[in-house]
């Protein structure tokens, strides 16, 4: 029990680490990738705390990748509208003059009753007071009321408000938006010189918002690559540990089989003391490296080696020969088993 209580507290300590690494979202405004890696991210570490014969870490590489993964979409996805659109879809028109578009509820599979739901969360009892409503990527409900159904505006009372134009992104990760400076009446090089005097080189811009009247606001982009960083670091420290950890037990399942196939040499020869000797000191080792080795591979896989060479250590000191080599060949067997499913062949990965 002990033990189930320790690996609980390391794995919550590592997805709310995970959780923090993709960023802060509500549920309600999380994209479907999200959504899904979410909850592939917490069936994936239930699986060691439910079973202990798991290595910790079948859980914890995982979801680091995972994790990666979702944060190297999450950049591309801001840089490439077209792998959004594919990935989290598009805004679709449901209302229109207040009328349903019934072929676009069909398409998104959503039903009157669903629909009228999130018009009375937003204080709208009449689909008919309705001039727009969009179903966005994550869900939610956008609303646009026909005029006569908005609240008033200061135009409505007569009031004057310093008109500050439209404010349109004009820099976006690092590209000038040609479009955006066009509704704003600017050149890029205005963009440029506002750049130079606040010393920010334009690769380095992640957002920066202008009006006409030459109001602006520039966000940099160190904390998404910093992002990138970290992710190509998990996965580069993934592989790295693979790398070492598949090269580990096959030198490990190497030695072993060469013990054992030693012993198989004396007990052909009947030299029954030697071979005893032998099999007593491969079981020691093995029983050794296990408490190690029983941290990278499922414990049901190495405990099953360990009973195979205590049973040829038994038959060897009973002399029984036949016995013997049916428990070496089978030891031999999953030993050479071990090893190959740790290489990326396509069977193993299928």
């Amino acid at each position: 029990m002990i033990i189930s209580i320790i690996r609980t507290i390391l794995l919550y300590a590592f997805v709310i680490l995970a959780v923090r690494l993709m960023g802060k979202r509500q549920i309600s405004d999380m994209q479907p990738s999200e959504l899904v890696i979410t909850m592939i991210v917490s069936d994936i570490a239930s699986i060691p705390m439910q079973n202990t014969s798991q290595p910790l870490l079948s859980g914890v590489i995982p979801v680091a990748i995972l994790v990666a993964l979702e944060i190297t979409a999450s950049v591309i996805m801001m840089k490439w509208s077209g792998f959004r659109s594919l990935v989290c879809g598009k805004p679709v028109i449901v209302i229109k003059d207040g009328k349903i578009l019934q072929s676009a509820m069909k398409k998104l599979r959503l039903t009157t009753e669903d629909l009228s739901v999130q018009l009375r969360q937003q204080g709208i009892f009449s689909i008919e007071d309705v001039q727009y409503c969009i179903v966005e990527t994550n869900g939610e409900v956008s609303v646009l009321e026909k005029p006569e159904k908005r609240k008033p505006s200061a135009e409505d009372f007569g009031l004057k408000i310093k008109d500050n134009k439209i404010e349109t992104v004009v820099v976006s990760n690092g590209k000038i938006l040609q479009n955006s400076l066009n509704l704003c009446e600017k050149e890029k090089d205005y963009v440029k010189k506002i750049l130079e005097k606040k010393n920010i080189k334009q690769n380095n811009v992640f957002l920066m918002t202008l009006d006409a009247l030459g109001n602006y606001n520039i966000i940099k982009r160190n904390d998404i690559m910093k992002r990138i960083y970290i992710a190509l670091s998990l996965v580069l420290a993934a592989l790295c540990f693979a790398s070492v950890e598949t090269g580990f037990i096959s030198g490990k399942t190497d030695s072993f089989i060469a013990k054992i196939e030693h012993a198989d040499r004396l007990m052909s020869r009947l030299e029954f003391d030697d071979a005893l000797k032998i099999c007593k000191e491969t079981e020691e080792e093995w029983y050794d490296s296990a408490k190690f080795i029983d941290t990278l591979l499922i414990h049901d896989y190495v405990d099953a080696i360990g009973i195979s060479i205590s049973r040829m250590t038994a038959f060897a000191q009973k002399q029984n020969r036949d016995m013997y080599f049916a428990e070496s060949i089978q030891a031999k067997k999953e030993l050479a088993s071990i090893k190959e499913s740790e290489f990326p062949l396509v069977e193993n990965i299928l």
